[in-house]
């Protein structure tokens, strides 16, 4: 399953400061390997990428 990952360089950004899409088999497995590739960034999203 694909999932995007919104990186945001502080908490008070209205938009993320880079995007990727991670490959995973769930959120928590999209959600590890997003906070391992996080670089300086202070937050991370992570969002199912729609399919359709």
């Amino acid at each position: 399953m694909k999932w995007r990952a919104k990186y945001f360089d502080n908490s008070s950004d209205s938009g993320p400061s880079r995007v990727e899409v991670i490959e995973a088999d769930d959120q928590d497995q999209a959600t590890e390997r997003a906070k391992e590739r996080m670089g300086s960034a202070m937050k991370v999203d992570v969002e199912p990428v729609d399919s359709n």
